[in-house]
């Protein structure tokens, strides 16, 4: 379930001192009034500052705790916009302190319980958030922020139960609240009730009709409970709002070749590959589809007469090769992938196109000279680090293979396949549980139909 935090949900509740004595306590209060001030205009590091010194004169006030703890949360939220997350968590640990000092001096201060438990939820103490964020909602059951957080913990704390109950009571005030749908509805995907999940995203959908990710969801709902006709025509609403979503072309191509339409499957995997020419599920999928349509020669004859018109262009080469890749003529693609590297010497996808045919036919030095000269031209490219990380794995040189794997999820965290191979090498290392986080990882990031199905597959044979 997607995150929806509100970092400064609690500013309302800053603390002006009055009917305080003269002397030091006056002093804290101006301090205060101006932190006040600070904070409205933005100058977070400066209110901090104030309500520190009001802290020194007056540490028996634990509303300059909270307010300091306020500003450090609306810090939080600023790094966090900016993806600054070690940043964000520092300011949100600091506001966390800040909170439990106002909450020793006064336990009942209940905005104090919101705030800490806020700021947990972004830490990651999830049973802390959920245990302040109760105290709040005791006293402030209407508040549907605070039922929300609490529910994103309870998610995170695999208690689904009460995410839903949490999630019932926004839609109990506000029947439409898209997000509340959409996040119940993911919910109900989770524990596989896929009828509960569709009659959500549908709701969701009327709520918020051009909400691209509701229509993706039911879709995998739908493909979940075999309605492959409503799931293309989802995956099509995706499409038509955005034309460059490349899982959505993969996964309405492979419903497409599943109901035999080959032809329009095609088209999806080419607009895929329009997009990213070395995406490996649609470079498989086209592959099958033009296998079975008989359309692989013809495609080969196609390129053939273009390159007699045109024998110094390397994409024709390229073209031609992956062709022959598809047919099985991998010694012909080859000879075809190195005229077009000796056509064109610094087109990186080559090299990799060629590295692929090499590990088919066991040529694996070959295939990690061509990996190693891709890395040094794209040192970013995560498909590259997977591609040796394959050819280490094929030459048993597993430790290898592995950091390969590492490095190309870290390039690229949602590529299905390079979390399907490293899972095979924890297997083979004897490290089930981390061969089972990486299946799981599959399932949550929605991929590819086949890598899902086969990750559901091996974590039912582990239990």
């Amino acid at each position: 379930m997607k995150r929806t935090y509100l970092p400064i949900a609690v500013t309302a509740c800053l603390f002006t001192a009055i009917c305080l004595p003269s002397g030091r306590a006056q002093d804290a209060a101006s301090l205060t009034k101006k932190g006040i001030a600070d904070y409205k205009a933005g100058k977070l590091d400066e209110a901090i500052k104030d309500f520190d010194d009001a802290i020194k004169l007056d540490p028996k006030d634990p509303g300059n705790f909270r307010n300091r703890g306020i500003v450090y949360g609306k810090k939080g939220g600023q790094a966090e916009v900016a993806k600054n997350q070690a940043e964000a968590i520092k300011n949100y640990t600091e506001a966390i302190k800040s909170y439990t000092e106002a909450l020793k001096l006064n336990p009942k201060d209940v905005p104090s319980h919101q705030g800490r438990g806020n700021a947990r939820v972004v830490t990651g103490d999830f049973k802390g958030a959920v245990e302040d964020l109760g105290v709040f909602l005791e006293a402030k059951p209407q508040d549907m922020d605070a039922h929300r957080q609490r529910a994103f913990a309870f998610v995170r704390l695999k208690q689904y139960d009460k995410a839903i109950e949490d999630l019932d009571d926004i839609l109990e005030a506000k029947a439409d609240d898209s997000k509340a749908l959409n996040q119940r509805a993911d919910l109900h995907l989770l524990r596989k009730e896929y009828d509960q999940a569709i009659a959500d995203y549908t709701n969701a959908i009327k709520a918020k009709p051009d909400d691209v990710s509701n229509y993706r969801d039911r879709a995998l709902a739908y493909e979940a409970t075999k309605k492959n006709d409503e799931a293309i025509a989802d995956w099509g609403e995706v499409i038509k709002r955005a034309p460059d979503n490349i899982v959505a072309h993969n996964r309405r191509g492979f419903l497409f070749a599943s109901k035999g339409d080959f032809k329009k499957a095609i088209e999806d995997f080419n607009a895929s590959l329009e997009k990213d020419a070395d995406n490996e599920f649609a470079l498989q999928q086209r592959a099958h589809a033009y296998t079975k349509t008989g359309d692989v020669d013809k495609l080969i004859a196609q390129y053939s007469d273009s390159i007699k018109g045109k024998s110094d262009d390397a994409s024709l080469y390229m073209l031609r090769g992956s062709a022959y890749v598809t047919k099985g003529k991998t010694d012909e693609a080859i000879a075809d992938f190195s005229k077009a590297i000796e056509l064109k010497p610094k087109e990186a996808r080559s090299y990799r196109q060629r590295a692929a045919a090499y590990i088919k036919k066991e040529q694996y030095d070959k295939a990690l000279a061509d990996c190693n000269t891709l890395i040094q031209m794209k040192p970013d490219d995560a498909a590259a680090y997977k591609q040796r990380g394959a050819a280490y794995k094929d030459l048993k040189k597993t430790d290898e293979a592995l950091a390969d794997y590492d490095k190309a999820i870290q390039l690229n965290p949602n590529d299905g396949y390079a979390y399907v191979n490293r899972a095979n090498i924890f297997i083979e290392k004897n490290d089930l549980e981390k061969a089972k986080a990486d299946y799981q990882k599959i399932i949550d990031l929605k991929l590819e139909p086949d890598l899902v199905q086969k990750a559901q597959e091996q974590l039912a044979q582990f239990q």
